[in-house]
């Protein structure tokens, strides 16, 4: 099963179970996730046109994901990404214009965030725990965010991706 939100739909304080029974959750148009709970393991959520997961909690577990498209935006979510081994990880994802917002992002145990296209990390505040990181790809860039890489974390610009007004920690 599916669950899509569209229009100016809220998700309001549900709990929301992606797994491999119910992979996927989708927002579209200005639908907002709200203060939901949401669980991927094993399954994904996407965002696409001016969207926001507003102020939702988002834990994505190794093989899932969050993904971020258009001009859509994590708002003041908090998202945690980890993983299981090398090639089962949690992660998120900024596609298009889209941008973290003024959420908190934390990768541990493998997960990771990955900035595509023009997409920003805004003023959100990142931490980088072991393994993997944060990624900045294309034209990216981590805009005024706070960016925290601890022992075994990183932080990557890739292409002409830019550090922007960022601090770093």
């Amino acid at each position: 099963m599916t669950t899509t939100y569209t229009g100016s739909q809220s998700a309001g304080s549900a709990t929301i179970n992606n797994n491999s029974a119910y992979p996927y959750t989708y927002f579209y148009d200005t639908s907002t996730a709200d203060h939901a709970d949401i669980i991927n393991n094993n399954g994904y959520t996407y965002f696409y046109d001016t969207s926001t997961a507003d102020n939702a909690t988002i834990n994505n577990f190794g093989g899932s994901g969050t993904h971020f498209y258009n001009t859509s935006t994590a708002g003041s979510a908090t998202i945690n990404n980890s993983g299981y081994s090398y090639t089962s990880y949690g992660n998120t994802q900024f596609n298009g214009t889209s941008t973290a917002g003024s959420a908190t992002i934390n990768n541990d145990g493998g997960g990771h965030t990955i900035f595509y296209d023009t997409s920003t990390a805004g003023h959100a505040s990142i931490t980088n725990n072991s393994q993997f990181g944060t990624y900045f790809n294309n034209t990216s860039t981590a805009g005024s965010a706070t960016i925290t890489t601890n022992s075994g974390g990183g932080t990557y610009f890739n292409n002409t991706s830019t550090p922007g007004n960022a601090r770093a920690r």
